[in-house]
């Protein structure tokens, strides 16, 4: 239907190159499949990830991410990802600590203060939030002049 459209080269050059366009998604998909037939599932579901991403609306980002959500299935796998994205977490909030000590060290100390309660909000349950809340209350309330 959408072949009326449009000017009939135009259709055949983008039929010609719509296998190199999808080449990239297949030999990831094989790499995943490599990956997951190993010890290294977790490295196969980010992969299959970023075919999702990369491929959305197409039928290959939907068979990655059912392929995907099988090997997820494994509690191994869950365990793996959710201590991949604690450690993420705990990295950009540190990040963020280490901005307020440098707002502190600049005598920023209103903007330290706030900085450290969002990263009390944010990141609560990390070592940065724990370093963020002493921090806070020892804090001075206004900057000096």
């Amino acid at each position: 239907a959408q072949r009326q459209w449009h000017d009939p080269a135009d259709v055949e050059r983008a039929e010609s190159l719509l296998p190199l366009a999808m080449a990239w998604g297949h030999a990831k998909r094989a790499e995943a499949e490599r990956l997951a037939a190993g010890s290294n599932k977790l490295d196969a579901v980010l992969c299959l990830g970023e075919i999702e991403r990369a491929y959305a609306g197409v039928s290959l980002a939907e068979a990655a991410r059912v392929r995907r959500l099988e090997i997820e299935a494994d509690p191994a796998v869950r365990e793996a990802l959710a201590a991949q994205a604690r450690r993420r977490t705990e990295a950009a909030a540190m990040a963020s600590y280490l901005d307020v000590q440098r707002l502190v060290a600049a005598g920023q100390f209103e903007e330290a203060r706030r900085q450290c309660e969002i990263i009390l909000t944010a990141y609560a349950g990390t070592s940065a939030a724990e370093r963020a809340d002493r921090l806070l209350k020892r804090l001075p309330r206004r900057n000096p002049r």
